[in-house]
């Protein structure tokens, strides 16, 4: 038998211990099929050597005492984009509770990676820096994301004698080349299944368009110095907001390290407070990531990105007594235009008043090959709006969720919109779970 069937069996193996279909939330079940196939292929092309240390840890805990949503876990926390996944769905309506609880554990989880490693790294990095800075680090990791971990230390300025806390964000060993591995093979799968749209209800999405769009932004998650440029750029929108706090860069960032402020906080969604407390942080944490960009007066409108709990913390600000938030990792970042969100109203004043001429006419000016709507496609596209602004479910949504359901059932429909409309509409997405916990 060849590696290449192998591996084949080997995924198919992988995806029946994990017992997929139960991850799957209720609003996606009509895409199952595609997703339970789309992670089969995955696994079949990921290196041979990486896929089975995978099946032996599978292998190890596939046991009466294992339960498959610890085992689903298990499977993410070895690959970065099925890691990005499932932090994206943990907090989707309709997931099973189980499932939900062992997916939160990848917003900010502690797991594998061996702190000693980081420390003698990060020693080796800023060993430049010590006659300036006295750097205590202390032997722990606080925390785990996708592509980095983060260790915390207390550094001294020698010129002031001041003491301050802070963490520093270190890249996974080998985390480039197994982001770079998956990014190519979720290429293979864009390709594989516009060919077989039909097959799997996928209309007519442009699946290649798609990951082209996205693919970028993913890359980002390890390119620190873009994310030290971006917090940068996020200091100075919130700095005029005393309720929301974005971490101090540290003057010895590197291209490998990202030094800053450590923020004491919680994860948002596991904060002690009152209902109403809860209904504030809701209310400010959606302001802050939605609104605030959507309506910033200014040409081009800074968002966070990737606004699961883990990146959402609540502190106690020590002046005032108030909750406030502190937004954290800014790899997945992007910018909306004015003129992006000049039609984003016309999109939704169209939604408002049901006139689908408007819809479309919106719609067109946000897409991004708006020539490619043509006389064919539009009654197409009339009627699929038409059944999507009747629909029961549809109308109980607010008039945001509305519009970014509206832009993801077209995109089915081969529209392709800008890469950072759809990181904000993710962003939108992945906050609506967060927002359910807070105020449950």
């Amino acid at each position: 038998m060849g590696t290449e069937n192998l591996c084949k069996i080997v995924a198919e193996q992988l995806v029946g211990f994990v017992c997929l279909e139960d991850a799957i939330p209720e609003s996606l079940s009509n895409y199952a099929l595609f997703i339970r196939d789309a992670i089969s292929i995955f696994l079949s092309r990921i290196s041979y050597s990486r896929l089975k240390e995978t099946i032996m840890e599978q292998s190890v805990l596939n046991s009466a005492h294992n339960s498959p949503a610890e085992r689903l876990l298990n499977l993410a926390l070895h690959f970065p984009t099925l890691h990005k996944l499932g932090q994206i769905i943990a907090r989707r309506p309709g997931l099973d509770p189980i499932i939900k609880n062992w997916l939160v554990c990848l917003e900010s989880g502690i797991y594998s990676t061996d702190m000693y490693e980081d420390i003698e790294f990060l020693t080796k990095q800023l060993a430049d820096v010590s006659s300036e800075f006295q750097i205590n680090f202390q032997p722990r990791i606080l925390a785990e994301a996708s592509v980095a971990t983060i260790v915390p230390f207390t550094w001294i300025d020698v010129t002031s004698n001041k003491e301050t806390s802070g963490v520093f964000k270190v890249l996974k060993p080998k985390i480039k080349v197994r982001l770079y591995e998956e990014l190519e093979i979720l290429k293979y799968i864009a390709r594989y299944f516009e060919d077989r749209l039909s097959r799997y209800g996928l209309q007519q999405l442009q699946l290649t368009k798609l990951f082209q769009e996205i693919s970028a932004h993913l890359a980002r998650e390890i390119d620190l110095v873009a994310e030290q440029d971006i917090i940068a750029k996020a200091t100075s929108v919130y700095d005029r907001y005393d309720n929301v706090r974005v971490p101090q860069l540290a003057p010895f960032c590197r291209e490998t390290i990202t030094a800053m402020e450590h923020i004491k906080g919680v994860k948002i969604t596991e904060i002690e407070a009152t209902i109403e407390q809860r209904t504030a942080l809701a209310s400010l944490t959606f302001e802050t990531i939605i609104c605030r960009p959507l309506f910033w007066p200014g040409d081009r409108a800074l968002f966070h990105g990737d606004p699961h709990a883990g990146n959402i913390l609540a502190a106690v600000d020590k002046t005032s007594n108030r909750y406030e938030i502190a937004l954290v990792d800014w790899t997945l970042a992007g910018f909306l235009s004015k003129k992006q969100r000049s039609h984003m109203m016309e999109l939704m004043l169209g939604i408002l008043s049901s006139n689908i001429r408007a819809i479309l006419s919106a719609m067109r000016k946000l897409a991004i090959d708006s020539e490619e709507i043509d006389l064919h496609s539009l009654p197409i596209l009339e009627k699929q709006i038409k059944t999507l602004l009747d629909s029961t479910d549809y109308q109980k949504y607010d008039h945001l969720k509305k519009t970014f359901r509206l832009l993801e059932e077209i995109t089915l429909y081969g529209v392709v919109f800008p890469s950072d409309l759809i990181l904000f509409r993710k962003a939108f997405f992945t906050l609506e779970g967060v927002l359910n916990d807070i105020s449950a």
